[in-house]
């Protein structure tokens, strides 16, 4: 949803006072493998493997995925070496999520022992998706088909 008046047809939005807030890098199926901000700044990077979101690489390091057989996360790990600057030791846990079936009422808690730095480094839960809340869906394919709200986001373009 915006606000304003469209005063001039053009393919780009920044013509009308539209802002991203958000941008993202999608791989060849759709899935989002780098997030930068409105300006363009890298804010993380997600890892996948067999389709599946193995890690995530953001501004406090790599973390780990663990998730169980649908593919909702279960806990997240450190995937830092220890080191001077880094407190956690490589496969450390850093936090817990739990959920009711179908991703519901999901929290994600810190794990004991986890520096206060530890983040959910990135929002996708439910089988690897990122949870459209106001629908209670999950962006895939058979959960936006007709949803606007729910649309996959904007990809990085070229310009």
């Amino acid at each position: 949803m915006a606000k304003g008046t469209i005063t001039t047809m053009s393919c780009d939005p920044t013509t009308n006072g539209f802002q991203f807030t958000e941008n993202y890098v999608l791989g060849p199926s759709g899935e989002e493998l780098t997030m930068l901000d409105g300006t363009n700044t890298w804010q993380r990077t997600n890892v996948y493997v067999g389709g599946r979101l193995m890690a995530t690489y953001d501004q406090a390091g790599l973390h780990f995925h663990l998730t169980d057989p649908l593919g909702t996360r279960r806990a997240q790990l450190s995937g830092n070496l220890t080191s001077s600057d880094q407190t956690l030791p490589l496969g450390q846990a850093e936090l817990y999520c739990q959920s009711l079936p179908f991703g519901d009422q999901q929290s994600c808690t810190p794990a004991p022992n986890a520096p206060s730095s530890s983040d959910d480094a990135t929002p996708l839960h439910f089988t690897g998706k990122e949870c459209c809340l106001p629908h209670k869906s999950f962006l895939c394919s058979a959960a936006i088909a007709g949803n606007p709200a729910c649309a996959p986001r904007r990809p990085l373009q070229q310009g």
